[in-house]
């Protein structure tokens, strides 16, 4: 018998800007911390494709740039189970 598990639910709004707010202190290697650092700006990237796409978290660490599009969509698809 499987383990039951809770649902995990999205971030608060709350939640979603404090995690947004603490990468602009990512990369602790810089003196000036003003999210500038091409790590901030990856992080950012990241946590808000992962809120706007529905994407799962490994699924957006793989997703290739070809699948980004200009107009601020992705190209994506899904295979038919077998």
């Amino acid at each position: 018998m499987p383990a039951e598990q809770d649902e995990t639910l999205p971030f608060t709004q709350e939640q979603y800007e404090a995690l947004l707010d603490a990468t602009y202190y990512y990369d602790n290697r810089e003196k000036e911390r003003n999210g500038d650092t091409t790590n901030s700006r990856r992080v950012r990237a990241y946590l808000k494709l992962l809120r706007w796409s529905g994407l799962r978290a490994g699924d957006a660490a793989c997703l290739p740039k070809s699948k980004l599009r200009d107009d601020d969509s992705l190209f994506l698809y899904q295979a038919k189970p077998f």
